[in-house]
């Protein structure tokens, strides 16, 4: 006469368990993925539309504001009413304004980078 004792039932039901915890592990991870990729792309976003508003303000407001003064300062110099400390001053506040602004289309440039990157799509468009 014989008897089965189910001795490695357990460890099947161990094994079953230890799946359907991988299998929800897994799941999270790509959870935690996802979300951190959505986080990703939100800065990237909000950074590039911050970068375009900042190089705009640059080139529609300030150089041309900063250019506009120039051509008075130049006319009060050349009658005599201003010293030439005042046109080297403007010229040089026009300068800071035209490197500025050159700082602002590089970081625009690094933010379209960094929001193609963070969609995965660098390559050219077709």
């Amino acid at each position: 006469v014989g008897v089965s004792i189910p001795i490695w039932r357990e460890r099947l039901h161990a094994g079953v368990r230890e799946a359907k915890a991988m299998s929800n592990m897994a799941e999270a991870d790509r959870e935690a993925m996802l979300r951190m990729i959505h986080g990703e792309v939100a800065a990237a976003q909000e950074a590039l539309r911050g970068a375009a508003l900042n190089y705009r303000s640059y080139r529609s407001d300030l150089v041309p504001r900063a250019e506009r003064t120039l051509t008075p300062v130049l006319a009060e110099y050349a009658s005599g009413r201003l010293p030439l400390t005042a046109v080297l001053e403007t010229s040089k506040a026009l300068w800071s304004l035209q490197e500025e602004s050159v700082m602002a289309e590089t970081a625009l440039g690094l933010g379209w980078i960094r929001m193609r990157l963070a969609l995965g799509n660098f390559g050219e468009m077709k």
